[in-house]
């Protein structure tokens, strides 16, 4: 009875801002995947991108390479979005979206969705000759 008061009031005052609903039981094989999706269906605000679901589109492609990595355990021991200024110019704005270090040797990952914006290809085939040419270190790509 109280509870049922207490809805009506909460239901009544915060009508737009704040909505009871019913608990829902979750049953997920990775607690980090569910709790990405939980905050996108209902916290994130709305993703402008059009293409993201598209098959073959970039945004597809590198949450794709997310699920891959998270499988994998190695989520937490590479580092997202890179800049790449160091190796190319000042206040290049381009960032590579993962980037590995392993035996000595610095790996990058880049997804492209090359039927959708075919020239992104020629910006990563100048940013990745930069990077192998002026790292200190051996890369792969």
């Amino acid at each position: 009875m109280v509870f049922r008061k207490a809805r009506q009031f909460w239901n009544n005052t915060l009508s737009n801002g704040l909505r009871w609903a019913p608990q829902k039981g979750v049953y997920a094989d990775d607690l980090d995947i569910e709790l990405e999706r939980l905050y996108t269906e209902h916290l994130a605000p709305p993703c402008k991108d059009i293409r993201a679901g598209v098959p073959g589109s970039r945004a597809t492609i590198r949450r794709y390479c997310s699920q891959v990595w998270k499988a994998a355990g190695l989520w937490d021991r590479i580092q997202k979005s890179a800049r790449v200024a160091e190796f190319t110019f000042p206040g290049d704005a381009m960032r590579i979206d993962y980037r590995y270090g392993r035996n000595g040797t610095r790996g990058y990952v880049q997804t492209l969705g090359v039927s959708r914006a075919p020239t992104d290809c020629t910006l990563y085939a100048y940013t990745a000759a930069r990077i192998a040419t002026r790292a200190p270190f051996a890369s792969e790509f």
